[in-house]
């Protein structure tokens, strides 16, 4: 694998990161972490990489010595896209004593998980960038953290590439009506007025629509410039073709629940020239992303996606606390490992978790995308 240049800081990570050559072949009781993802439903085309991604970094991390020298066995579940279901699964895996649990996959699941997750004290790694999940008004929840960019970050990078690149000047949100579409919406709306952009029309609509015409007459109205779409199910898509059907004449923007080659596949020839975030840079990978990329391909045959990326760094995190806390696999050393940590490079970005930021990711992890010729191809900045 050919390794590019990077920073002192950058590479102190690496080697936290990749696997190193000659580790100990793990042995022992294997150490389980759950993870409760939505492999099944609406929100399939994000559970599916995520699972993936976690059975390739299962392999990865038994290559690197496991997690404290044990074999690392990741019991993946399917919630259906249903936080109820995400409860019935957090009481399962805990129940099989579990270092940890990764997902959920959704904003409403995660919580539900992590009621059960946080009184048996175990710590919870989620996928979606609702930071308000552990940055609550009553405080920091101790035992919940977050693999993803948060919202405040992806809607900066979005409102201003909008502003300087396209030279939006109104824009229209159409934003889902679940938890991730409503969280997000609030802050984009927040974050283009900041940046002196005009939003002249928000259109919420439900999660399984198969037609948004309805709101997009309404968008067309508004003689907005830009659309923003702000949801994770196939509704996006659906919108674009509406869009183009319409013949709208707009920049259309979507945050990363877009960011699938199913996206693609249900929008068809009109989802060119579409743009979104990444964190995950497939056009100019570091070497960590490249030992991703490489990862995931020789097992499934297939390139990831931003989604996959924040699975394997979650599972990736969890040898990471206990390659520095000494082995200690009880939830209080892993949360205080996390706290306490040096940078962590994953294949997402960057991770400073911190007593006071269970995110732990700065802008500059985030790239901008676009569909040319019917693949995500990253922006050069």
């Amino acid at each position: 694998m050919r390794i590019r240049p990077l920073a002192a800081l950058a590479a102190a990570a690496i080697a936290l990161s990749t696997a190193p050559s000659g580790a100990v072949t793990p042995t022992g009781t294997p150490v389980t972490i759950g993870a409760i993802l939505s492999i099944s439903g609406p929100f399939a085309p994000l559970g599916e990489p995520e699972r993936n991604a976690l059975q390739a970094a299962e392999r990865d991390i038994n290559a690197g010595g496991g997690i404290a020298g044990h074999p690392v066995k990741i019991v993946i579940l399917d919630d259906e896209g249903k936080p109820d279901v995400s409860s019935q699964l957090a009481t399962q895996l805990i129940s099989q004593h579990v270092i940890g649990i990764i997902g959920g996959t959704l904003t409403a699941n995660t919580q539900a998980a992590y009621r059960l997750a946080e009184s048996a004290q175990i710590p919870e790694i989620f996928m979606t960038p609702t930071a308000q999940l552990w940055e609550t008004k009553r405080g920091i929840t101790p035992y919940l953290f977050q693999s993803v960019p948060r919202n405040e970050l992806e809607t900066a990078k979005l409102s201003l590439f909008a502003k300087n690149r396209l030279g939006a000047k109104k824009i229209a949100i159409l934003y889902d009506e679940n938890p991730y579409g409503q969280i997000g919406h609030k802050l984009l709306a927040e974050r283009a007025k900041q940046d002196g952009l005009d939003v002249v029309d928000e259109e919420q609509y439900p999660t399984t629509a198969s037609d948004l015409t309805p709101q997009l007459l309404k968008v067309q109205q508004s003689g907005a410039d830009t659309v923003f779409l702000w949801g994770a199910s196939e509704a996006p898509a659906i919108a674009v073709r509406q869009i183009r059907q319409l013949k709208l004449k707009v920049h259309v923007v979507g945050s990363t629940g877009i960011l699938s080659q199913n996206f693609i596949r249900v929008a068809g020839p009109d989802a060119e020239g579409v743009y979104s975030d990444t964190d995950l840079n497939t056009t100019s990978p570091d070497a960590v992303q490249e030992h991703f990329i490489s990862a995931y391909r020789s097992q499934f045959k297939l390139p990831p996606n931003n989604f996959a990326s924040f699975a394997w760094d979650a599972a990736h995190l969890f040898q990471f606390a206990a390659q520095t806390n000494g082995g200690k696999l009880d939830g209080p050393s892993i949360v205080k490992a996390w706290e306490t940590m040096k940078p962590f490079h994953g294949a997402t970005a960057m991770y400073t978790f911190t007593a006071k930021d269970h995110n732990g990711i700065a802008i500059q992890s985030l790239h901008m995308t676009e569909v040319k010729d019917g693949k995500w191809a990253v922006i050069k900045e």
